[in-house]
């Protein structure tokens, strides 16, 4: 045979040899790795883990590493290695950062957000396509935040705590995550802590909390057992009160009470303004047993049937007048009998359905806005409707009857619901309000008229408490804080607010009801913006209504 013939075997042989040396190679390497592996994990863990396990919701400033004289940070520090208390290296690991209570120090002075973008290109523009826009006031517009850094409140009673139990929450930090256990806290550790009737408790900053649960928390410090932790924002919204009158100031604050707030089973519900003169009260009366007479007095002047706003601030009034505490039992009766009759022959029966569960009362009288913008029959408002539903709240509590709880729903649900949705309320730069005065189109100019919107959410706030609706007081808060952000566009230079966005001055008629409903809505938003821009109004009211309701 030729060497030619044998050559292939050969070559066989050749590769057979390679093949063998290099599996033996990676067997090598294999079994040294797994032996380098096993002396590493009987080292223990890293001295080092990507998720600092000390993490609190306020961490500790971490301080910057020491330099040396030429700047430059010294070898023990660069080195990747545990070190010793002494910055040596090769020190033993460091035992794990153990799991404590997250730190609740005041978190300094408050820096407000930076206004929102002049230029956007929001997508969910009323025309429905993204698009270029310059909003020319953002500048003077932030997102919503409250300056209720050190404001003490006490709890009152568990208005919503069906839903919402009247708990305060101390978090624990669980492996680099901020997390709130359910058990019963101990001694002041991470857990659940009761809040009762009468606790007084410090708002500790301006913040609002996330703790990724659905839900948003405040921070607070219950003076009651000294302890630190956070609470629901629902829970300071509708079960707490402010203390005293920090956030209340006139001369005779007792008389501007009586004048603005009545109470039901230990709640306070805001009123706009106490009727005051017995024959207003009677002839009011009158008109509601009697729908005759009901035009003449209930007609705001228009000669055009009943006119809505001016009959839901009367109807509001006299149930708020059942409530004084010098109101006899039998004006009390007989204030409860009108209200029955006038919701029967008026109320109910001339509400319109305008989206199903949404109703309002139609205007009869047509009427000619500012920038041309005319009303024609039958129109609506958000005022009226959010008095009458206010109005619907209350018979609600008194009568027990759910007829008036329904009711109240489907006419807040007008004032809260989308334009696009069959209600009232629009947006502006992602805030939102309710119209006044109502055209259900988008594109025609929007008066923004602000003594109805201001006076709709807190009767917003009263309904949401009386029918214990935790989804209206979400609605409420949505309103509120979007006044709290924007009220500064109507701000003047002496103090008074603008009646509008056509740039007209409130009628003078009009600033004592401003002044104590500003004052309310600092007080049941916990938040100070709205009592400086009281006392910016407060100079402005005239000695008679001061001397009819106390200033």
């Amino acid at each position: 045979m030729s060497d030619n013939e044998n050559k292939p075997d050969l070559d066989r042989d050749k590769w057979s040899f390679w093949l063998i040396a290099v599996t033996a190679a990676l067997t090598l390497v294999t079994f040294l790795l797994m032996v380098k592996l096993t002396f590493d994990l009987a080292d223990g863990p890293p001295a080092t883990n990507s998720r600092a396990v000390n993490r609190a919701i306020e961490a500790t400033p971490v301080a910057e590493p020491e330099m040396a004289e030429t700047g430059e940070v010294s070898a023990a520090q660069d080195s990747d290695g545990p070190t010793d208390e002494a910055g040596n290296a090769d020190a033993a690991p460091a035992e794990p950062a153990p799991m404590r209570r997250a730190n609740l120090a005041p978190s300094g002075e408050f820096v407000p957000p930076a206004p929102l973008p002049e230029i956007t290109t929001h997508d969910d523009s009323f025309y429905d396509v993204p698009m270029l826009v310059r909003r020319v006031n953002n500048d003077l517009i932030r997102p919503y935040y409250a300056e209720r850094e050190g404001l003490r409140v006490r709890y009152t009673t568990p208005t919503l705590s069906s839903f919402q139990p009247d708990m305060m929450y101390i978090p624990m930090d669980r492996e680099g995550r901020v997390m709130l256990p359910w058990q019963t806290s101990n001694e002041g550790g991470p857990g659940l802590w009761g809040i009762f009737p009468g606790n007084e408790l410090v708002l500790l900053d301006n913040y609002i909390y996330d703790f990724g649960v659905n839900a948003y928390y405040v921070r607070i410090h219950n003076l009651t057992n000294d302890l630190e932790g956070f609470m629901p924002l629902e829970t300071l919204l509708a079960e707490t009160e402010v203390v005293g009158d920090q956030l209340w100031e006139a001369i005779d604050l007792d008389r501007l009470f009586a004048a603005s707030i009545v109470e039901l089973e230990g709640m306070r519900i805001y009123a706009i303004q106490l009727p005051v003169d017995r024959n207003v009260i009677e002839q009011t009366l009158q008109a509601f047993e009697d729908p005759s007479q009901q035009v003449a007095v209930l007609g705001g002047g228009q000669n055009a049937g009943v006119h809505p706003v001016f009959a839901a601030n009367s109807l509001q009034g006299v149930l708020a007048h059942y409530l004084e505490p010098e109101t006899s039992e039998e004006q009390r009766a007989r204030i409860l009998q009108a209200a029955e009759a006038f919701f029967d022959n008026y109320v109910f029966p001339e509400a319109d359905e305008l989206a199903p569960g949404i109703i309002s009362w139609p205007y009869e009288f047509p009427w000619n806005m500012n920038w041309g913008v005319r009303l024609d029959v039958p129109w609506y408002s958000a005022y009226a409707n959010a008095r009458f539903g206010e109005a619907a709240a209350l018979m609600y509590r008194l009568t027990g009857e759910e007829r008036y709880a329904q009711l109240a729903r489907d006419a807040m649900a007008f004032v809260t619901t989308p334009l696009d949705e069959g209600g009232a309320e629009y947006e502006v730069s992602g805030f939102h309000f309710n119209m006044e005065y109502y055209y259900p189109v988008h594109g025609v100019p929007n008066t923004r008229v602000i003594d109805g919107e201001m006076i709709a959410v807190v009767s917003l706030y009263n309904a949401a408490r009386l029918l214990e609706d935790s989804e209206m007081m979400r609605q409420f808060f949505r309103q509120g804080a979007s006044l709290a952000m924007n009220l500064s566009l109507y701000e003047q230079e002496d103090g008074r607010l603008l009646f509008a966005a056509y740039v007209e001055q409130m009628p003078h008629q009009y600033q004592w009801v401003m002044w104590s409903n500003l004052m309310t809505l600092a007080n049941i938003m916990k938040d100070r913006r709205f009592f400086e821009w009281a006392q910016g109004v407060r100079p402005h009211i005239s000695d008679f209504w001061c001397e009819s309701n106390g200033c």
